[in-house]
């Protein structure tokens, strides 16, 4: 027994074998919140039992409208590009969602580009366009104050390693020119599937802000209060923690960090 042991009694402790008990209530089952019911008195909505979690997959609590973005791709991969940018304005004027999306522009490299080119024309479109200049014509550092959110769209090719590629342009993106940003393969593309297409934009949604849902949790849980979740990962001698916490009353917005440790 381990409460024998040399150490333990070395070190004086006590070892209490009992599990300790922890009163907790089990709440009922959030409902969903489903905008655009014609029945909804103004200003008001109405919420459903989610008895099936297929709905979330159905629906956009709040559309955001895609004006300013950009896709970053090699030449040989524009057509894809170009793909995109017309299924995408095409589903949005099909009201998929209530999401608008206009088009964006492409910022084409030579087929014989890597990674660190990959990351100068990201800062050069990021300077050039969201950042901006000023009156006086000098180059600004930060992004202009407008309502519209930038969000870079980035077409990873076959001829870089994925992985690679994601992690030094996401580390990028995230402290050099941080915007909303989404990798795509061009193998997804190439699948033509408008399933996909409509994933995809309803990623860009949430990340740009925009609650895909929304949940009612009733009256047993206070509309301050935050959901926290942490976790720990390894991978030989290095761990990585990962942190989120809701930060609205529906608990659909999240707040979230990882953080390299060792």
């Amino acid at each position: 027994m381990i409460s024998d042991s040399k150490e333990v009694k070395e070190w004086n402790l006590d070892i209490n074998f009992e599990p300790d008990r922890i009163e907790a209530n089990v709440l009922k089952r959030p409902q969903i919140f489903t905008p655009g019911n014609p029945n909804d008195k103004p200003g008001t909505m109405s919420a459903r039992p989610l008895d099936d979690t297929k709905i979330l997959g159905t629906i956009v609590h709040q559309p955001i409208h895609f004006k300013k973005w950009a896709i970053f791709c090699l030449e040989k991969d524009v057509h894809h590009g170009e793909f995109l940018n017309d299924r995408f304005y095409e589903l949005s004027q099909e009201r998929r969602f209530d999401i608008y999306v206009d088009y964006g522009d492409i910022v084409e490299l030579s087929n014989k580009s890597g990674i660190e080119a990959f990351k100068e024309a990201i800062d050069d479109y990021y300077f050039k366009y969201v950042c901006g200049k000023d009156e006086k014509g000098k180059q600004l550092k930060k992004p202009r104050k407008t309502k519209d959110l930038y969000f870079f769209l980035i077409i990873m090719p076959d001829s870089i390693k994925q992985e690679h590629l994601y992690t030094a342009l996401k580390n990028k993106i995230n402290t050099d020119s941080p915007v909303i940003s989404q990798f795509v393969s061009s193998k997804t593309i190439q699948k033509y599937n408008d399933r996909i297409y409509i994933n995809i934009l309803r990623q860009i949604n949430a990340k740009l802000g925009g609650d895909l849902w929304r949940l009612n949790f009733g009256t047993e849980i206070s509309k301050k209060t935050m959901l926290v979740g942490i976790d720990v990962c390894h991978k030989g001698k290095q761990s990585i923690i990962g942190f989120c916490a809701t930060y609205d009353e529906h608990m659909c917005k999240y707040y979230t960090q990882a953080s390299p440790q060792g």
